[in-house]
């Protein structure tokens, strides 16, 4: 029974030193470069804004006065979040204010919220994969391997699925997965 356990702590230590040093190196990265301690990414805010503004359609579109690139995207939004606030601010600053402001949007008109989410739950499971940045099926072209049959969301999403459904069943020592 302590050796279950053993094993048990010795597997939950390597997950957590697994995701604490990537999370350690790109904290401190970021904080190198920006002077402020930001986890990830300090633009998870204005993507919530962009996924979720009144003028969202599911797809990448990017809202009025913001360039369609990232560089361009995140300096937009930073000199927007700015002007309507009045007060100069930072990306994590800027991040906030675009979360909130997503808040609140959500808050106030939860109808068409809800209908951009059943229109996303859609498109998850549509075969068709919407270009983003790069097209799927211009780079099918030139890529081998993305013309393999089997290589697609719609055939290798369920199949992974299916596996994590009957591996949970099968077994509770492989929960951790």
């Amino acid at each position: 029974r302590d050796v279950a356990l053993k094993e048990r702590l010795k597997a939950v230590g390597v997950c957590l030193i697994c995701f604490v040093l990537p999370l350690g190196a790109t904290t401190l990265r970021n904080y190198l470069v920006t002077g402020e301690v930001v986890a990830v990414s300090p633009y998870g805010g204005i993507n919530f804004y962009i996924g979720n503004n009144p003028e969202a359609t599911g797809r990448f579109v990017p809202p009025p006065g913001m360039a369609p690139h990232s560089r361009g995207l995140v300096e937009d939004a930073r000199k927007i979040a700015q002007n309507e606030t009045g007060q100069a601010m930072t990306l994590v600053e800027s991040d906030h204010y675009w979360m909130a402001k997503t808040r609140r949007l959500i808050n106030q008109n939860w109808d068409p919220f809800i209908q951009l989410m059943a229109r996303k739950v859609s498109y998850f499971f549509n075969a068709y994969e919407f270009p983003d940045i790069l097209d799927y099926y211009f780079m099918k072209r030139y890529v081998g391997l993305l013309r393999w049959p089997g290589v697609s969301l719609i055939v290798v999403g369920p199949l992974g699925l299916a596996g994590m459904f009957l591996a949970r069943r099968r077994s509770r020592s492989l929960a951790l997965v």
